[in-house]
């Protein structure tokens, strides 16, 4: 198997670097960016084979928008998609599961928990 690539999309900079440390085992190509925009243009310009998306950014457009706006471009049928969020919305988890998200996380997240989940899509 080859590297994954892990896009993370949190505007929260302690978060972010929280979820580097748990998911790094030094084999995984591992992206930051703090707004759905952001990710987009990184997105566009670079292989992505899991996503770890914020539900809450700032700026236009939230983590369901970007995941929208990613899922209709064909490059990213194999996209997998983990929602880590600080609320634990009944309406996004509908709206998640209509999306085809595989996951739906709330913070504060099990470190052990995260760290098998991307083993699991990574197989």
């Amino acid at each position: 198997m080859g590297t994954t690539n892990i896009l993370i999309v949190e505007d929260d900079k302690l978060q972010r670097t929280l979820i580097r440390k748990v998911i790094d085992n030094g084999q995984r190509q591992i992206a930051e960016v703090e707004t759905a925009q952001d990710g987009l243009r990184y997105a566009q310009d670079n292989p992505v084979d899991i996503l770890l998306l914020d539900l809450s950014l700032p700026g236009r457009f939230d983590g369901f928008s970007l995941w929208e706006a990613l899922r209709r471009n064909k490059r990213f049928a194999d996209t997998k998609v983990i929602i880590i969020t600080g609320y634990d919305d009944p309406q996004d988890r509908i709206d998640a599961e209509n999306l085809n998200i595989d996951h739906y996380l709330v913070k504060p997240v099990n470190a052990a928990e995260l760290q098998a989940l991307i083993a699991r899509l990574e197989a």
